[in-house]
């Protein structure tokens, strides 16, 4: 069995993609940008190696692909508005390829996963699938665009396969902003009726996991559960699961207002905005994706299949750990 490497292991998805591998006794080597995080995943079992993806001269040629038969490259940033997407999405990944096979043959290899983004088709009028010309409104988006078009063009020489992913939710996720949910703080920006795809993420991880057995190179996956939702009702049906107050909107002309003060007074202390004009509209987006492609073709059976399935079992993991 070859070596499987990831790249953002230590981020919320990461994290449970590596417990899947370990579970099933995969070799699993971990590129890691902090120490700390680093030493977490060694305790495990997991072969370290520290690395910046946006630094090439970090990158260390002979460690990172030696013995490696499957890439989940997971890493990125910049839905934030606050780090250049290009250079993490776009130009991280070229650095990845680049220092783990610059001969660019990538013998041995059988599986190169990119972890894209559904924020790539904007604002659709209607349901999306792998076929739909993208349409990205954002940096970011446009950025995990160019990382696609980046890898797509190395097939078939390199086995390139594309996840286009839903927003990921799941126990403690940051898509679901318990504590601001809990104390009532919780925002909705505009009247939250856009629509948004997700999927929890225990079917995130099986459906990466099915790409690498059973993905065709060369292609691209939707990986989102059966019933996109407003955004609206997302967050108020976990409001009411775990007995909050009503999740509350927000105008999007105060938003923005309140994004240019933030941003203004944060500019005075020299740090970055806690708001930017990239969030709201990460927020706004409407996407709702198909996901007949995950099942047909890679026979993805989801465990949670609806919003109301994944959130409950959210709202249950919430209150056991609670009451520990």
């Amino acid at each position: 069995m070859g070596i499987t490497l990831v790249t953002g292991g230590t981020g919320y998805l990461g994290r449970y993609l590596i417990d899947s591998l370990l579970e099933d006794e995969v070799p699993v080597r971990a590129l890691v940008y902090s120490e700390w995080k680093g030493e977490e995943l060694a305790e495990r079992g997991v072969e370290v190696i520290f690395g910046d993806v946006t630094d090439p001269e970090t990158l260390d040629c002979s460690a990172l692909a030696s013995g490696v038969d499957t890439v989940f490259h997971l890493v990125g940033g910049g839905n934030d508005g606050r780090v250049n997407p290009h250079l993490i999405n776009t130009e991280g990944t070229r650095n990845l390829v680049t220092a783990g096979w610059p001969a660019g043959e990538p013998a041995g290899l059988r599986a190169l996963l990119y972890v894209s983004s559904s924020s790539v088709y904007g604002r659709s009028a209607g349901p999306v699938d792998e076929e739909t010309p993208p349409a990205p409104r954002i940096d970011y988006s446009r950025s995990k665009l160019d990382a696609e078009s980046l890898l797509l063009a190395l097939a078939p020489r390199f086995p390139v396969m594309i996840a286009r992913m839903a927003g990921i939710y799941g126990p403690a996720a940051p898509m679901l902003g318990t504590k601001l949910v809990r104390s009532g703080q919780m925002r909705i920006t505009g009247d939250g009726q856009n629509s948004i795809s997700i999927i929890h993420v225990e079917d995130a991880v099986q459906g990466l996991r099915a790409m690498a057995a059973r993905g065709r190179p060369g292609r691209i996956y939707c990986l989102g559960d059966d019933e996109p939702l407003p955004l609206y009702l997302f967050h108020n049906h976990f409001a009411q699961l775990i007995d909050a107050p009503p999740v509350r909107t927000a105008s999007l002309r105060k938003v923005q207002l309140m994004v240019r003060v933030v941003t203004f007074l944060a500019r005075l202390v020299g740090r970055p905005s806690p708001l930017t004009q990239t969030l709201i509209e990460m927020s706004t987006l409407n996407v709702m994706m198909k996901n007949g492609r995950m099942r047909d073709e890679l026979g993805v059976e989801l465990r949670y299949a609806t919003y109301s399935e994944g959130l409950a079992h959210c709202a249950d993991r919430l209150a056991a750990e609670e009451k520990e």
